[in-house]
């Protein structure tokens, strides 16, 4: 206090001793003026509590501050003298805050003192990571004790930036033993933000760099180097003394006997998992920056985003546990899991990978099935759907019947993925099983065809299906849910649900009520859910009443996937609050309606060559009806209709006649669909009622496109396959008559 009052006094004093007595206005020693006068005064104001006061030499302060010349090295000289905790000090004064101005930066209107602390932390950063001023003080190391001293402080201000230069000095050949002895001392003595450059430094060649760096972590306690540890007291090339040293640090850090000690490779993907599982939290308010080595330049920073950190060193510490055995399966499933994962995240999940990140792609298909199966196995275990979606969809180029065969561990994780709660890896793990030579079936081979019927059937919206016993409860639920962007499907029993929820394809969470009406009760219809490969994985939600919360708990508890409301969200604001984390378990996105539909046209191609004969061993019978309803898009029309018209019986018959003649269609798709009733015609026979063959026999005569007038002719000629109709049709046509001689501008 003694200090503060003193230093007052003496500011006042400077300040009115180069001014004459007519100037001076009390309580000031003089009219402030100049930027640093001003300065001087609010100070003052505040030393005293007349904040209000203050405020208005604040103003006076902001305005005279654009006439100084270099604004940064002001701002720096009063950082110098006050520190940058004074100007926190006046951001959290009211008074102070209520004067404001339009920030440079954001082009809004903020406090000046927070403009103000912004700007002079930003000019103290960038002096402290001038590495010109940095080198300065390394050579100012060797000074007297109060040089030194200074030194040190100011390389601790510029933190890690201050490393480089100093390790700089450390490898340097050419200098003295002293010297770099009093870089060790001030290394020593730097904050912790020292330590990821420095833990860079243990990728060196250089045995004796790397064994001042562990010293540097003992002589500090700094257990962050244990990892680094690991690695090197797996490696086999280290010399006996290096050894020696690492060990006993390892086993001093781990308080382990050195003949205890684990194994290192089990460590090493025991950090890289750290990463991988988002278990390491970014530094708060900053970017954080990743620190590697090289040889030339030493330890090299760089700014990254979050996810880049953990991508780089999940496989960091990966690859570090493959340097100690390539062999080692774990580390190569975590490795090609974060490659995969982070790419999907980078590019999005609707295109593969070999379009999106093709040196991810080339990575994945030089790796052998087994390696793929084993990487999608563990990501449907953890629910990682980008990396089981990538996995997947590299099987699909193995093409090897193993993929398919069921052994004593039970499916392959291959089939099992034809049953995981995502439209997207169902429909990789699908097109990878279609690739696999076959001519025989497979177990399995029956929930292929249910995934292409799915992608057919799929609407454009993703459903969410109701299983309420009061419909007027239910019909309140489907509004709310609408309005959250979900196409709701009712059903007031439990086996009305379970039927739905496999015959749509599309539904991606569903609400139940406790008391659904169910032989067993919810639990039976919890039980049959998961049961079916349809609806194993889909999230459901139950919505209990406060009295029914604590049994709906211990219910959802015996299940997967199975979460408790309580009460219901009355809005969808409420409703959106509950089920984000509920929806975002999975880590997925919805599919969009692009993909919709090319998935849809690509199962209706791969359900061609099934029933074609071309992909044997499949019955395609649960599909007809989902390709009939396919008839009804523009889009999916002519494909759906070449598989419609290899299958047999009235319906399938009756639905293509039906496109044929709706005169609302297109004229090209009814062509195409007349094309394939022709074949249908060819194959089956006539199943068609009369009224459709009346009206095809009159067809030719009513269109006037050319194309559907061809198909429609073809059509009457497979209806009427006799000479009388070919003579009669013959008969009907008109040949032109020629005409006379100059009518074309002939000479005679």
């Amino acid at each position: 206090m003694i200090r503060t009052i003193a230093g007052l006094t003496l500011l006042t004093l400077a300040v009115s001793t180069t001014l004459g007595q007519d100037d001076l206005l009390v309580p000031y020693g003089k009219t402030p003026e100049t930027a640093p006068e001003f300065w001087a005064v609010v100070k003052y104001e505040v030393s005293l509590g007349n904040y209000r006061r203050a405020r208005e030499q604040l103003k006076n302060f902001w305005d005279k501050l654009a006439a100084e010349a270099d604004q940064d090295k002001f701002l720096l000289s009063l950082h110098d003298k006050d520190g940058l905790a004074y100007f926190v000090k006046l951001s959290n004064i009211p008074e102070l805050r209520e004067l404001k101005d339009k920030d440079p930066d954001s082009e809004k209107e903020r406090p000046v003192v927070d403009i103000l602390t912004q700007r002079v932390g930003r000019a103290a950063a960038a002096r402290y990571k001038d590495p010109d001023r940095i080198r300065f003080f390394i050579k100012r190391l060797n000074g007297p004790q109060e040089e030194r001293s200074y030194a040190i402080d100011q390389l601790r201000r510029s933190g890690p930036l201050a490393v480089p230069p100093m390790i700089e000095v450390l490898r340097d050949p050419q200098l003295d033993a002293r010297s770099k002895e009093a870089v060790y001392t001030a290394l020593l003595k730097m904050n912790r933000e020292a330590a990821p450059p420095l833990l860079a430094c243990l990728d060196s060649n250089d045995v004796k760099l790397r064994g001042l760096i562990v010293d540097w972590f003992l002589l500090r306690a700094d257990d962050r180097i244990v990892p680094y540890l690991w690695y090197l007291h797996g490696r086999k090339d280290l010399v006996p003394s290096a050894k020696e040293q690492v060990t006993s640090a390892l086993a001093r850090f781990t308080r382990t006997n050195a003949k205890d000690l684990g194994d290192p490779r089990v460590k090493c993907l025991k950090e890289a998992e750290r990463w991988y599982n988002h278990q390491v939290e970014p530094p708060p308010g900053e970017m954080p920056t990743i620190w590697t080595w090289n040889e030339t330049s030493g330890p090299v920073g760089r700014r990254v985003t979050p996810s880049q950190a953990e991508e780089y060193w999940a496989t960091y510490w990966a690859r570090k546990a493959l340097e100690l055995d390539p062999e080692y399966h774990p580390a190569q499933i975590l490795f090609l899991s974060t490659l995969m994962e982070k790419a999907h995240e980078r590019n999005g999940v609707e295109q593969p990978l070999s379009k999106t990140a093709p040196e991810v792609h080339e990575l994945t298909a030089g790796a052998r099935s087994q390696l793929m199966e084993q990487v999608l196995d563990k990501a449907m275990a953890e629910n990682r759907t980008a990396v089981a979606l990538a996995a997947a969809r590299a099987l699909g180029h193995a093409g090897e019947w193993r993929l398919v065969r069921a052994s004593d561990r039970g499916a392959p994780p291959l089939l099992r993925a034809l049953s995981y709660p995502d439209r997207r890896v169902q429909m990789a793990a699908a097109e990878a099983i279609l690739q696999v030579p076959s001519n025989d079936g497979f177990p399995g081979s029956s929930r292929v065809v249910e995934v292409l019927r799915r992608a057919i059937a799929s609407d454009a919206m993703p459903r969410a299906l109701i299983g309420m016993s009061d419909s007027t409860a239910g019909q309140q639920l489907a509004a709310t849910l609408r309005g959250f962007g979900y196409e709701p499907a009712l059903a007031t029993t439990g086996r009305q649900a379970i039927k739905i929820a496999s015959e749509l394809g599309d539904v991606e969470i569903i609400f139940l009520e406790p008391g659904i009406h169910e032989v067993g009760g919810l639990n039976a219809v919890l039980a049959q859910f998961r049961g079916n490969a349809d609806t194993a994985g889909i999230p459901i939600v139950i919505l209990a009443q406060p009295d029914q919360e604590q049994a709906a708990k211990a219910l959802a508890s015996r299940y997967l996937r199975v979460h408790v409301i309580s009460p219901p969200p009355a809005s969808v604001e409420l409703l959106k609050e509950k089920l984000d984390p509920i929806v975002g378990e999975l880590h997925r996105s919805p599919l969009s309606e692009a993909e919709r539909r090319s998935y849809a046209l690509q199962a209706l191609d791969w359900l061609n060559r099934m029933a074609s004969g071309e992909k044997p061993g499949f019955d395609v019978r649960p599909a007809d009806a989902a390709a009939v309803r396919a008839l009804t898009s523009d889009e999916l029309a002519p494909r759906a209709a070449a598989f419609v018209a290899q299958r047999s019986g009235k319906a399938a018959q009756m639905a293509l006649a039906d496109i044929v003649l709706n005169e609302s269609r297109p004229a090209p798709v009814r062509a195409e669909v007349a094309r394939q009733l022709r074949i249908s015609l060819q194959r089956h026979g006539t199943l068609l009622k009369p009224d459709q063959l009346a009206a095809l026999l009159k067809l030719p005569s009513s269109v006037e496109d050319a194309s559907l007038k061809e198909q429609a002719t073809r059509i009457v000629t497979a209806l009427q396959p006799d000479a009388a109709s070919d003579g009669n049709r013959l008969k009907s046509f008109p040949p032109a008559l020629p005409k006379a001689a100059g009518e074309n501008g002939d000479k005679k």
